[in-house]
């Protein structure tokens, strides 16, 4: 196999397996980590299908439109004023931050929770 002989699926194609099998992919399941994966992987997959999940999250949270997809995340969790450091995160916050990053992306792409 070589490296441009098939292209890689998409971020939404392979969100499902991503979930399921997170340590694969992720040495240490911080919310930074899966954030970093995600990223890399767009980039990787030459998807823009991530572009406007910025915009999409900025509506919904309808404040701080300066930040980032994964501090808006963050806003479903705690007031936008009050953004822990998620370096910081308990392993508690971090799974829950994990859970509500992949609720909103399956969301995102209308992808049914019933697939993973």
């Amino acid at each position: 196999m070589t490296l441009d002989s098939e292209p890689p699926a998409t971020l939404a194609d392979f969100l499902p397996q991503f979930r399921e099998y997170l340590g694969m992919y992720v040495p240490r399941c911080t919310y930074l980590s899966v954030c970093a994966f995600v990223a890399g992987y767009r980039w990787g997959a030459k998807d823009d299908t991530l572009g406007d999940f910025s915009e999409w999250m900025s509506e919904r949270v309808a404040t701080r439109p300066e930040l980032g997809w994964p501090w808006l995340v963050l806003c479903e969790l705690y007031p936008a004023d009050e953004l822990p450091d998620p370096v910081a995160f308990t392993d508690e916050q971090d799974a829950q931050a994990i859970e509500v990053l992949f609720g909103l992306l399956f969301d995102y792409y209308g992808i049914s929770e019933s697939t993973h």
